[in-house]
């Protein structure tokens, strides 16, 4: 708070205006600048006092060094807890990234199935590798209104399918309608090349044509699936964009249409 001497200082009276105080401290400025042995610093004071700025603490030499080690070390320590993110972020990551590498074919089963027992579908689906060689997993999903769970589940099932986690979708009606629902941002790939390796003709009913390919594949009746789980709409199978097992999925189609 200002008193009646930093007016004084700075020739003001107490009905000044914010404009003569600019002035008046301004022409101090001028001054101290064109009289390098004008003491300045009383004037600096008042007008900070007017404005109510804190005044700059005064310390000394020796208390300076002190706050400059103490600012060293917190600058050292946030670089240690950086690099502890870090070192987590890498164990993380890199054991699951050493996982997916040690499996050959990863699929997800997505809709409205009720999965039981997944080392069965293994075992039918890749009954010549290891069990462990082959990853299933089951996202649940509906489009139920209101139902929040699923619908945080699709939105999970994008973030996987972007991040390359799957190599061959098995999904109801409607998770297989919400893979191919916008035609500029397909999550599934067009599988046409690979008719041959299935033994499968253009023509067969069974596949899904959309947007001048073909997106999937419906299964009605399925051994190897229906000791899952049964599903009188059908099965849907298609491989995501991103898959990098293409042969062990197309293994896998094989033996759920024909076995």
């Amino acid at each position: 708070m200002y008193n009646k001497s930093d007016l004084e200082i700075l020739g003001l009276d107490e009905s000044f205006t914010r404009e003569q105080l600019e002035y008046e401290y301004s022409l101090i400025l001028k001054r101290a600048k064109s009289d390098p042995q004008f003491d300045i610093s009383k004037a600096e004071e008042a007008y900070n006092r007017i404005l109510g700025l804190k005044q700059p603490e005064k310390i000394s030499e020796e208390e300076q060094k002190k706050r400059n080690r103490k600012m060293k070390l917190a600058e050292n320590s946030i670089f240690f807890i950086a690099g502890g993110i870090l070192l987590l972020i890498l164990a993380i990551t890199i054991p699951s990234t050493i996982l997916r590498k040690s499996i050959d074919l990863h699929i997800c089963i997505s809709g409205q199935f009720a999965v039981g027992d997944t080392e069965t579908l293994k075992q039918e689906i890749r009954p010549e590798v290891k069990s462990r060689k082959t990853s299933i997993e089951f996202i649940y999903a509906s489009f139920a209104t209101g139902d929040d769970s699923a619908s945080y589940s699709l939105q999970a099932l994008s973030l996987s399918l972007l991040a390359g986690d799957y190599d061959l979708m098995i999904t109801d009606y409607q998770v297989f309608r919400f893979l191919v629902s916008n035609p500029s941002d397909l999550l599934v790939k067009d599988i046409s090349e690979y008719l041959d390796d299935l033994g499968i003709s253009q023509n067969d009913d069974r596949l899904i044509k959309l947007y001048g390919g073909i997106y999937g594949i419906r299964v009605l009746k399925s051994d190897v699936l229906d000791k899952i789980s049964s599903n009188e709409e059908g099965y849907y199978l298609s491989i995501p964009n991103k898959a990098d097992d293409i042969d062990n999925a197309i293994s896998a189609i094989e033996k759920i249409l024909y076995n």
